[in-house]
Order: C-alpha cells, then sequence, then structure tokens
C-alpha cells in the first residue's frame, strides 16, 4: 500500500510494504549489516558480537566485567535526512513562532537539536527492550553485544518497527543465538463519533458497550500523516513461537482537553492487541523467515560454486 491509502478501508493485516536488504557480508568477527525499508522509512542496522569497548561510552564500560553479556543498542537520525523539521517541531514540547529574529532562530535550531536526541534515545531504549528477552546474554560473559541503527529516512513513521526487524536479522547474521525472532508493529486507535440520527441511545449496559466499541477503528501500521488523527497508539513487540510480549508501549493523545472519550476501552486495547500480534505473526515473521532461508541458499549455492572451481 502507499500511505495515501484509506485507513478505513485497509485490511488489519495490511502493512506497508517491507524490503529487506544485506549490506555487505557477514565477517568472521562476529558483524552484520541488514537494511530495511518500511514504507517511505528506511534504517540501517549494524550488529557487533562481541563489540569493542572502545565504541561504547563509559557507564556501558564501568559496567563490565559482569556474569552475563551486556546488550547495548544506539539509535543515530541522519542529519538532514531522517526527520523533516516540521516532525521535529511537532513533537517538541517547546511551542516556537515564526518571528526570524536570530534569538528565535537559535532556540529552534536548539530545540530540534533537542527533539533529535530525546527522539534517538527514546528510539534506543524502546529496541532494547524489544530485544533483550531474546538475546541469551548469559552466553557472553564479560562481554558487550552492541546493536547500532541509523535511521537513514522517517517521514513515514514506524522507525521501531523497521529497526526491531533489521536487528533481529543482523544478529542472527552475525551468529547471535536468538531464543526467537522478534518482531514490532504499531497500530492506531481511532474514535469517531456516531453523527446518525437512527442511533437508538439504550439503557442495557451491554448495549451501551457495544455502541461505544463500534465508535473505535483500529489503525494498524499508521504513517506519520495519519498520527494526528489517532486518540491513542500502541506499539508492540513480540516473539511469536514463545508467544511472548517484550514491549508494551500505550500511547495517548488529548484533544479539546477531552480526558475521558478518547481513552480506548479494555474492549479496544484487547482487539489492538489481537490485531497487532497477528500482524507480527502473520505478516512480519514470514519475512524475516523467507530473507533467513534465501540467505542460507545463497551461501549454499556459493559454496558449491566455489568447490565446483
Amino acid at each position: 500500500r502507499t500511505w495515501h491509502d484509506d485507513p478505513q478501508q485497509r485490511s488489519p493485516l495490511h502493512l506497508r510494504p517491507l524490503r529487506i536488504e544485506n549490506f555487505g557480508t557477514t565477517s568472521a568477527s562476529g558483524s552484520a549489516s541488514v537494511y530495511v525499508e518500511l514504507g517511505n522509512t528506511k534504517v540501517l542496522c549494524q550488529v557487533q558480537a562481541p563489540t569493542p569497548l572502545s565504541h561504547l561510552p563509559s557507564h556501558v564500560v564501568q559496567a563490565l566485567p559482569t556474569e552475563h553479556g551486556v546488550l547495548y543498542c544506539h539509535a543515530k537520525y541522519a542529519p538532514l535526512l531522517a526527520v523533516s523539521p516540521s516532525q521535529l517541531l511537532a513533537n517538541s514540547v517547546t511551542p516556537l513562532d515564526n518571528v526570524s529574529s536570530n534569538n528565535n532562530n537559535q532556540q529552534q535550531q536548539r530545540t530540534m537539536e533537542m527533539a533529535t536526541e530525546s527522539a534517538e534515545a527514546r528510539l534506543a531504549r524502546s529496541l532494547h527492550s524489544a530485544l533483550a528477552a531474546a538475546v541469551p546474554l548469559q552466553q557472553f560473559p564479560h562481554a558487550a553485544i552492541g546493536v547500532f541503527v541509523t535511521v537513514l529516512h522517517d517521514d513515514d513513521g514506524g522507525a521501531l518497527t523497521a529497526a526491531t526487524a533489521a536487528a533481529t536479522l543482523a544478529l542472527s547474521r552475525a551468529q547471535v543465538p536468538l531464543l526467537d525472532l522478534v518482531t514490532a508493529v504499531q497500530v492506531g486507535m481511532v474514535y469517531q463519533q456516531s453523527s446518525s440520527k437512527n442511533d437508538s441511545k439504550t439503557d442495557n449496559p451491554q448495549q451501551q458497550q457495544q455502541q461505544q466499541d463500534d465508535s473505535w477503528q483500529i489503525w494498524v501500521d499508521p504513517s506519520f500523516d495519519e498520527l494526528p488523527h489517532l486518540a491513542a497508539t500502541l506499539t508492540l513487540a513480540w516473539m511469536p513461537n514463545r508467544k511472548m510480549v517484550t514491549l508494551w508501549e500505550q500511547q495517548s493523545q488529548f484533544h479539546n482537553n477531552n480526558t475521558t472519550s478518547l481513552l480506548p476501552p479494555p474492549s479496544i486495547l484487547t482487539q489492538a492487541l489481537q490485531v497487532s500480534r497477528q500482524a507480527c505473526t502473520k505478516v512480519i515473521l514470514p519475512q524475516l523467515r523467507q530473507h533467513l532461508l534465501s540467505e542460507e541458499e545463497d551461501v549454499e549455492q556459493t559454496a558449491a560454486t566455489k568447490a565446483i572451481k
């Protein structure tokens, strides 16, 4: 699909196209890179296992040596490429006016820098939470596994979905044992007040609950342009084979000081959870598996060709 499609007409399992490419060859030292596109969102992930201590910040180095290994996740937005100023300013907690004075220009630049740093830290934390349960760190004592993500283009949203897929494949290519492949997806919850005059009021609690639930819609894999229409979002990381949730992030947006009607009821959250798990299991996981199988076939074919020569 393209991001111009009507989200109300989308199938619950209709995500943006996912494109996966290996970046370079896997080295014997345990490093690998994977490039992933989710619509217009482009992410490159490099894994180093073990990671040289010189590549880690001091607070991570001070945590070593440990009985178990350390999973270190770092996220970076490519300068001038990853996020447009409108996205940064839209997410900024500091309102900015359009006065073109030097002070305001400096304030705007600093606000954009702070917004970028906040987005990078948030992405790194979420990615670490999503991956940590899948990596058996006890097999890497006194060592660190580094996951370095660069967001090349994020105008379409879904950076965590793409980063999780890229990191999972890169870890596999770097010969890091995983308990399961990790998938992630975001779904949006939209509240649309019914304006039909035929809607009849009822005193039956079950019918009232059903009417309330019918006012909500689930938008799977929302794009950046669709986010302002959402009342809430749920971002889920999921290990399909183990049926384990490794990340649950829920955010609500309040419009016109309305803090009651825009909060999704438990039944809608349950529906959002079910849609998220289905999208991870039935859409994203098969693509990750197919990519790994295709890579194994390519390696075997290359080895056979060399043996013939």
